[in-house]
């Protein structure tokens, strides 16, 4: 009994402060502020925290109230000028892959959505093209060559001939029949081409250069040939006029640099020895197209194409035999080669 009375004394002393020492009212005016700041915030964190949440919602009704609105808008247009039932399902078949391919993956910028960049001046602009598009370009033999010889025609061709842009999975970067503008190196993802009723015969060992068997059918289901990055097409753009033969689309992301063909042509013709090598170059282009086509004819889309740089640079080489003035004029100090360099 004694032990009992023991710990109930022990037991009730805690208690007895705790009830004795415990109160929520405020005993002074720094702890009256202290419980008003209290609630302020509180008040201004749950504010915040229902705002957000009202905004988010809201964005996302006002999304899908967009695309309801869009995808009723088509289905009146289709039922008003009576598409297909196979056009359709091509078409709700490609929004499917595309809005997979944008929740999947990161779509990669090009240089004119940097807004950063834009209010540049005219002398930075120049050199971030030149440092930008300079080593895509180069990677050719023909601009490496002019690289050595003008290196200020170089620097101009990638400041006003040259631009960049990112194509999403399932766009056409081009079609079969369209009219060729541009010079096209891929820098980043891969891209496939299709040719419609034509089967092209053609061997190619690099990693990068999938080349694949097509069937003679109206709808090829395989391409005929994968670019990857590094490569380019669409060399015949620069030098001959004919439309494009197949279909380029790209897999995934794929970001790549276009030479448009005027430009090329406008900054070419400032320079008398350079213009006299263009043409000369482009005699040597026009007769290896003329060869090539006995192999893949009429398809002057893949001429000249990344697995033929060897025979580009023996077109260089071969263009600057017997024109005067390029011993000398290839004489150029280290500054446009560094200006290329990357780190």
């Amino acid at each position: 009994a004694d032990v009992v009375q023991l710990l109930d004394g022990v037991l009730r002393v805690p208690c007895t402060l705790v009830s004795t020492q415990s109160t929520w009212d405020p005993q002074d005016a720094v702890e009256e502020l202290y419980n008003i700041c209290l609630l302020f915030v509180g008040f201004v964190i749950f504010s915040s925290f229902i705002g957000s949440v009202t905004t988010t919602l809201t964005t996302l009704r006002n999304k899908s109230e967009q695309a309801a609105h869009a995808r009723n808008a088509y289905l009146d247009y289709s039922a008003t000028n009576g598409l297909s039932w196979h056009l359709m399902h091509s078409i709700r078949v490609f929004k499917k892959q595309q809005h997979t391919a944008r929740v999947k993956t990161t779509r990669s910028l090009a240089l004119r959505d940097v807004a950063y960049l834009k209010d540049l001046p005219e002398h930075l602009r120049l050199k971030l093209h030149t440092e930008i598009f300079g080593v895509t370009v180069t990677r050719h033999a023909l601009f490496r060559q002019i690289l050595h010889w003008f290196p200020e025609t170089l620097q101009e061709v990638c400041h006003t001939c040259s631009s960049q842009q990112v194509f999403e999975e399932g766009s056409d970067i081009f079609v079969a029949g369209a009219t060729p503008r541009e010079l096209i190196f891929v820098t980043r993802g891969m891209c496939d081409y299709y040719v419609p009723h034509h089967e092209l015969r053609c061997e190619n060992t690099e990693p990068a250069f999938e080349l694949l068997r097509a069937s003679a059918t109206n709808e090829i289901s395989q391409p005929i040939c994968c670019f990857g990055s590094g490569t380019w097409l669409c060399e015949a753009a620069l030098w001959l006029m004919y439309s494009h033969m197949g279909r380029l689309t790209p897999k995934a992301n794929t970001c790549i640099v276009l030479v448009d063909t005027q430009q090329w042509q406008a900054v070419v013709q400032k320079e008398p020895v350079l213009l006299h090598f263009m043409q000369t170059y482009a005699a040597l282009f026009a007769h290896h197209a003329d060869i090539a086509e006995t192999n893949c004819p009429t398809n002057l889309d893949l001429v000249g194409i990344r697995d033929e740089c060897a025979a580009s640079a023996a077109m260089v080489l071969e263009a600057a035999e017997g024109i005067q003035g390029l011993k000398v004029i290839g004489k150029q100090s280290l500054s446009a080669h560094r200006l290329l360099e990357r780190t």
